[in-house]
């Protein structure tokens, strides 16, 4: 049993209580910072995060992560075991199936790779182009993110890039954790300016008509 705290600017004062509770009920307990958008691309939602400086906080609270744990190390670009790793297990060891019957890559990785009502999953799973290019992707593929300190311990979620318009680059979002984190921006980050830091530009996935029974 787990109770999974996800952190937005109307409970950011809670978590500790949260916390509490967790250990009260003897349950394990974890938080998420990170607010996605919609499947649909409605980026509405973001506007629920939590400011850099509380993510900061929460990422060197020692009651979360433990003493030391706030040292990440930074990985050397020039570390061909790091660069030979997948970048997620999306679509490598699960995937999403949506009510309509279109397959995904992850929940939050709205990438269209087949329809269950028109192919058997098996099919899917095995012979998808869209799967089987998401899984020949290794960390030396992303042009930006293979170059960057962070590249061996950041969370960088590529349904995220992939919603920010290239799943082979940056996750703005995880850049921001990255930089909570170790207090080092990413060459993402500081390419962008301020005021362009929370533009995220979404592709609409294309949605699958809903079945009518006749």
């Amino acid at each position: 049993m787990v109770i999974a705290n996800v952190l937005m600017k109307q409970n950011m004062a809670d978590y500790a209580g949260v916390r509490s509770l967790a250990e009260e009920l003897g349950v394990k307990y974890t938080v998420d910072p990170t607010i996605t958008p919609r499947m649909d691309g409605d980026r509405s939602s973001l506007s629920l995060g939590i400011s850099h400086n509380d993510l900061r906080d929460v990422f060197h609270d020692t009651n979360l992560i433990g003493p030391g744990d706030a040292d990440y190390p930074l990985a050397s670009t020039d570390d061909g075991a790091v660069l030979d790793q997948v970048p997620c297990s999306a679509g490598h060891s699960f995937c999403y199936v949506s009510p309509y019957g279109d397959v995904f890559p992850c929940v939050q990785f709205p990438l269209p790779s087949g329809n269950v009502r028109r192919q058997k999953f098996t099919d899917i799973w095995r012979l998808s182009r869209e799967l089987n290019e998401v899984r020949a992707i290794r960390l030396r593929d992303l042009p930006a993110c293979s170059h960057c300190t962070h590249v061996g311990t950041c969370t960088r979620c590529p349904g995220l890039a992939y919603m920010e318009g290239n799943m082979r680059g940056p996750s703005t979002q995880d850049c921001e954790k990255s930089f909570a984190r170790t207090g080092i921006p990413s060459d993402n980050l500081l390419s962008q300016k301020p005021s362009e830091s929370k533009l995220i530009k979404i592709l609409t996935p294309p949605m699958t008509p809903k079945a009518v029974s006749v």
